[in-house]
């Protein structure tokens, strides 16, 4: 995973020693799963490490570009003809290179994707865990998980970006309306890995 519970505990020093603690893991647990979610729903990607099976539009070119992020290795790649997806490749050592930089995989060896709509098939191993996790993302994951922290009324903060926290009738308390926050997190850290759909 990108984030787990000993992250966000480390990120916001929470004292697994108090007599509340146990009490904070249900909401600690759930905001790792918010914060998780909140990236790959506002980017429309993936970025834990796993294995996707997705189709394409082929372009009649050597070159594919893949949605999720840090591929590792493909397995399958073919083709659709007429009703039926054929082998375009086996070879995944020698006819194919996976370019990083793009995020995309390219045929070799005379090799390309047949033009055509949603006609290609590949299965593919993408991802990160923390520890290779562009920085971006990972102060998003921090910055966010914090801030859902400390204006949830279950944990019982308030002013986690240095504001006093209110509600929608300025009254100070919990309710706290942080859109602009969350529009700053996203444009500033989350923008550049969006996925555009063709």
């Amino acid at each position: 995973m990108i984030y787990t519970l000993s992250q966000v505990i480390n990120d916001l020093n929470i004292d697994t020693g108090s007599g509340d603690y146990s009490k904070q893991v249900v909401l600690l647990t759930s905001i790792v799963s918010e914060s998780i979610s909140e990236v790959d729903n506002y980017t429309n990607r993936y970025f834990t490490s796993g294995s996707h099976t997705e189709r394409y539009n082929g372009s009649g070119d050597t070159m594919l570009y893949i949605r999720n992020p840090n591929i590792t290795s493909v397995s399958s790649l073919q083709y659709l003809v007429w009703t039926t997806f054929q082998t375009l490749a086996t070879d995944f050592i020698n006819d194919i290179e996976i370019i990083s930089d793009l995020n995309a995989v390219q045929l070799l060896n005379g090799f390309y994707y047949f033009y055509g709509n949603k006609n290609i098939k590949i299965t593919y191993v993408s991802g990160y865990d923390y520890t290779n996790l562009p920085s971006s993302i990972k102060t998003f994951l921090r910055e966010y998980s914090a801030l859902l922290y400390w204006n949830m009324p279950l944990s019982s903060k308030q002013g986690r970006l240095g504001i006093q926290s209110k509600n929608d009738t300025n009254v100070i308390g919990y309710g706290t309306v942080y859109k602009d926050e969350l529009t700053k997190l996203h444009t500033m850290y989350l923008d550049s890995f969006k996925w555009y759909s063709l």
